[in-house]
């Protein structure tokens, strides 16, 4: 097993400033938090920062929950508002990001030699189901779990019991689905030649494939419009139709460091430079970035409110405005 490796967050606010420094022990930890005043939407700043393993991928966020998969092997469950601990579980190896849907929390956990695929209660973390299928990266919708696992094979597995409704393998290795109107958008790629693929999220056929230059993160799908970063000239953001695969923008900045998020507008990358970009959804054009100094994961949005994850062993929450 992996070690831990400590993760500490910070919160800053407007006008007054408080640090919150919570320490995970083990899965029946608990702590006490100190109160906070928080940054309002639109200023970029820091809310706050707290303890974990060191994080294995990027963070989840919902109904007011942060949810992050661990290095040590586990999946933590932080108070959005605070960065407090409600909840770890072990799932005995590396811990993928999390998805979540429908009050459950999604993560697979294990090797390239042997994955697994497990279903935790958001509340609680107890263990619904676990499922041998797939594994790697996940995203839930509709009902199905799609799991691309290291073994080239895009899994889709019911999400409520765990059973596999269909699989297909491509060429390379394949990253993070995105779903949106009725399809599966999912890359593969070995970094000089990345193929992006849409498929019918029903049954896995292939609607259409476009290739691009290595492909740095997984999709992500929004507005009628398919988001991709890649290795192209030293870093791209691509901007594809999703139904015709057909280019609508490219943006260069940097050699971006796992998957994209779009929100309101807002299509958010992080590079290996360690720095945080928020691009236009409809132009590519730069609104804003932010400088955290070292390599950071993919970022997750939620409450107005952009959380990122650094390999230095930080997690930092930015306002999500300008």
């Amino acid at each position: 097993m992996i070690a831990a490796t400590a993760m500490r967050f910070a919160v800053i606010g407007l006008v007054a400033a408080a640090t919150i420094s919570c320490t995970s022990h083990g899965p029946a930890s608990s702590h006490a938090s100190a109160a906070s005043s928080h940054a309002s939407a639109g200023t970029g700043r820091l809310r706050w920062s707290s303890t974990t393993g060191a994080a294995a991928g990027s963070p989840a966020v919902a109904d007011g929950t942060v949810y992050v998969g661990s290095t040590d092997g586990r999946v933590y469950a932080l108070d959005a508002a605070t960065g407090r601990l409600r909840w770890s579980r072990s799932l005995g190896s590396f811990a993928s990001s999390p998805a979540v849907g429908n009050g459950t929390v999604y993560a697979s956990s294990g090797d390239a030699g042997r994955a697994e695929v497990y279903a935790l209660d958001a509340a609680t973390g107890r263990l619904r189901w676990s499922s041998a299928e797939g594994g790697g990266s996940l995203v839930v919708a509709d009902g199905t779990v799609y799991a691309a696992s290291s073994d080239r094979t895009m899994y889709a597995l019911d999400a409520a019991t765990g059973s596999l409704r269909w699989s297909r393998t491509a060429a390379g290795i394949i990253g993070s689905p995105a779903v949106g109107g009725g399809t599966v958008y999912a890359d593969s790629s070995d970094l000089r030649r990345g193929e992006v693929y849409a498929l019918d999220a029903a049954t896995g056929s292939l609607r259409w494939s476009r290739t691009l230059g290595g492909i740095t993160g997984s999709p992500v799908v929004g507005g009628g419009t398919v988001y991709v970063g890649s290795s192209d000239d030293d870093g791209k953001v691509y901007a594809l139709d999703a139904v015709t695969g057909s280019l609508r923008w490219s943006h260069s900045a940097a050699w971006f460091a796992g998957s994209l998020v779009m929100a309101r507008g807002t299509v958010y990358a992080c590079g290996w430079n360690g720095q945080v970009y928020a691009l236009d959804a409809v132009t590519g054009s730069l609104r804003w970035f932010y400088k955290a100094g070292v390599f950071v994961s993919s970022p997750a949005v939620a409450g107005g409110a952009v959380y990122i994850a650094t390999a230095g062993g930080m997690v930092y929450a930015l306002s999500g405005g300008s």
